[in-house]
């Protein structure tokens, strides 16, 4: 451990930040996410896969209903994905169908640029634009297992990108500015006395009292925080039916901004259900899968009026967020992430074979 004069620049260049900047900034110091090990555990469930019910959220073999709308298997698209996976076991059929959405969600979101690079958008309605953060999230989630190439095509062409638009890109690997481990900063600068993390920390030094589910779900994920700790920091943040709050208790003051306050972001719950499995040792899958099939269209809100306004909308692909308390789905349809999201929770749940995560798909 290094000295204290080093934890005291850690504690000053940590104030007025939130949790996850310091998650960011630590992804050079613990590296990438893995999906080995304890986070791939396979399916002991006799039943099959997905089922969920627990009112009024309720996942069947062919449908899902909830607060707001409902839809059944025989309302959804069914697509034929470049990718050859498929998925094993004990599945249902609308498991079967919404594994061939998300893949065909993803291959959608393939852009290729005017010099013929190919790299992943973000969503339906963002066109050739570059979004490194969905691109990295998604890759974590599962892109990097079955599109490898396209993966690595679009971080090039994001890095090549930024250097063009003057931006320096840091040197891989190196936070040379503070010379601590990050963990320990992590835990001593965020860590409430009740175990909880906060979300930020002011310009005094003050934590805020609210918390980020996503940034929680890293900290367990990285093993940063563990055992006890782990399910300290998870106790007390509610997993409603109708989708997780990306912040709890909500941010006060921020009157006509929803999307990342008084709303769920279906990536961020699979996040946070794959954190908290690994905290208590407890399934989610079904449930992460149950939250993210209603984000297909269970009842999506009217953008503007249009004669179809469930294919304006781009009903029966997965969608970009949902507000809260209302539950109602909006944004992208065909969002990279959420998508990339359920070939998450199909990974965790063991319905994708070892050998399989290893497909190349040009």
């Amino acid at each position: 451990m290094k000295d204290s004069g080093s934890e005291v620049s850690v504690a000053i260049q940590l104030n007025r930040s939130s949790l996850l900047i310091a998650m960011a900034l630590g992804l050079a110091w613990f590296g990438s996410l893995s999906m080995t090990g304890s986070t791939m555990a396979a399916s002991t469930n006799s039943q099959p896969r997905f089922l969920y019910a627990q009112e009024p959220l309720v996942m069947t073999a062919d449908s899902i209903r909830d607060t707001v709308g409902s839809f059944s298997l025989a309302m959804l698209p069914n697509p034929e994905p470049k990718c050859p996976v498929r998925l094993q076991g004990n599945i249902t059929p609308l498991t079967e169908r919404l594994w061939k959405i998300a893949l065909d969600d993803a291959e959608n979101n393939m852009v290729t640029s005017e010099s013929g690079t190919i790299y992943f958008g973000a969503g339906s309605q963002y066109g050739l634009r570059i979004y490194e953060r969905d691109i990295a999230v998604s890759g974590v989630l599962g892109l990097n297992h079955f599109y490898p190439k396209v993966m690595l095509s679009s971080l090039k062409v994001a890095r090549e990108s930024r250097k063009e638009l003057g931006y320096k890109v840091s040197a891989p690997h190196v936070v040379p500015e503070i010379d601590f481990p990050w963990e320990v900063a992590i835990q001593k600068e965020f860590t409430k006395p009740d175990g909880t993390l906060a979300y930020y920390k002011d310009r005094h030094g003050k934590l805020m009292l609210n918390r980020s589910g996503y940034a929680t779900a890293f900290a367990v994920i990285f093993g940063i925080v563990e055992g006890e700790a782990a399910k300290a920091a998870y106790a007390g943040f509610p997993t409603p039916d109708n989708g997780i709050p990306l912040f709890f208790p909500f941010i006060e003051n921020t009157e006509g901004s929803v999307w990342h306050n008084q709303a769920s972001w279906p990536f961020c719950d699979t996040f946070l259900l794959w954190g908290k499995s690994i905290s208590d040792g407890k399934d989610y899958t079904d449930l992460n899968a149950a939250l993210l099939a209603r984000s297909i269209g269970t009842a999506i809100k009217p953008k503007k009026a249009k004669e179809d306004q469930a294919e304006a909308d781009a009903f029966g692909s997965f969608h970009e967020y949902v507000t809260l308390p209302d539950g109602l789905i909006h944004g992208s349809g065909r969002q990279l992430w959420t998508a990339a999201a359920f070939l998450n929770v199909c990974i965790r749940a063991g319905l994708v074979g070892p050998s399989e995560t290893e497909t190349i798909v040009n």
